[in-house]
């Protein structure tokens, strides 16, 4: 039986790293603390948004991406898993890391 998708989204994938909240109005100078929520890392990239907008939408999606072989791979994943996005194409590349 040969899978059906609705979408394929291809092309770059990126781990996210977001730090929030970004004061604007204090300098990030003079090495001064400045207190933020936990890092929230999450996938990126013209693959990751495109796709999960798609499979919100309820389309069937399948990604096609090159990962590394490193622990930022998982991160993209994963999130594609929770999204109900095939990773079956997502692979790993043999000398590149994951885009962060």
């Amino acid at each position: 039986m040969s899978q059906f998708f609705d979408a394929i989204v291809a092309g770059s994938c990126v781990v996210d790293l977001l730090c929030r909240p970004v004061k604007l109005d204090q300098p990030l100078v003079g090495g001064k603390l400045h207190y933020t929520e936990p890092l929230l890392v999450t996938a990126g990239g013209i693959t990751s948004n495109s796709g999960v907008t798609l499979a919100r939408l309820g389309l069937r999606v399948g990604a096609m991406a090159f990962v590394g072989k490193d622990a930022w791979a998982p991160v993209v994943r994963e999130m594609f898993a929770a999204e109900a996005i095939d990773t079956s194409m997502v692979l790993p590349h043999t000398t590149l890391a994951t885009s962060t």
